[in-house]
């Protein structure tokens, strides 16, 4: 049962930067200088079958044209991650006499929020009853309201640079110099599958969930790069890049 959660949900992470958006907005429209997010919530609970839900994601605030996209790109995706927890809660087998409590807690953090760039950090945390234990899983988003689109490392990257080289020269040591028990060659794999970063003002946070690069006891692993190893690959122009470097 928990493996197809997990199975599922990272099927929906996978596919993070092809995930349906509206139009873009229009570059030559004015952003609002607040620019804020605000929180959306939803709270349910059941005694058949029993399980509980707590989420708080956020919603961008302000002109509708540039906001748009994030909101309904955001929504999206937890959409399906609580329809995927149902599924999971829903399967048929354990103890049909004590089903025991199912919960699905999410939360998130703000990475960066300036200049028109969104940078949030969602936070799963899922238990399936009568699991030996709650799993943990993430989703990065990152998202130019001035372009009204959400972004990806090749945004601001020439097409000769070979992302994954540049990123693993510096996510590869850090790992096996941690105590984590990791692999050589497995951030690697992990990296093929999907995009899971965050922009800050320091750096390009890379981010890997549970299981991905050591043990359920080491947790989730992030690795900073700071900017100024990254500026001799980064486009010149946009602030996704050498103005992040430069600060906000």
């Amino acid at each position: 049962m928990v493996l197809f959660f997990l199975g599922t949900l990272l099927a929906g992470c996978a596919a993070l930067p092809q995930a349906d958006e509206p139009s873009p907005a229009d570059p030559q429209e004015t952003l609002p200088v607040e620019t804020d997010l605000v929180d959306r919530s939803n709270f349910e609970e059941s005694d058949d079958p029993p399980y509980v839900i707590e989420a708080r994601w956020p919603n961008l605030a302000g002109n509708a044209a540039f906001a748009g996209p994030f909101n309904t790109g955001i929504d999206h995706r937890v959409d399906d991650g609580l329809a995927d927890f149902m599924d999971a809660v829903r399967m048929p087998g354990g103890d049909e006499e004590f089903p025991g409590l199912s919960t699905l807690t999410l939360d998130y953090e703000v990475r960066l929020i300036s200049d028109g760039l969104v940078s949030v950090y969602l936070m799963w945390d899922t238990y399936i009853a009568l699991s030996a234990h709650a799993f943990p899983s993430s989703q990065a988003l990152n998202y130019d309201a001035i372009q009204g689109h959400f972004l990806t490392l090749a945004d601001r990257f020439g097409d000769e640079v070979d992302l994954q080289v540049v990123i693993l020269e510096r996510v590869e040591p850090e790992l096996l110099s941690r105590d984590l028990g990791y692999t050589a060659g497995v951030a690697e794999q992990v990296l093929e599958v999907r995009e899971h970063w965050n922009l800050l003002p320091e750096g390009l946070r890379i981010n890997f969930d549970v299981y991905e690069v050591g043990s359920y006891a080491a947790g989730p692993q992030f690795v900073l790069i700071p900017w100024e190893d990254l500026a001799p690959y980064l486009q010149a122009e946009g602030q996704f890049g050498l103005g992040l470097q430069a600060g906000l």
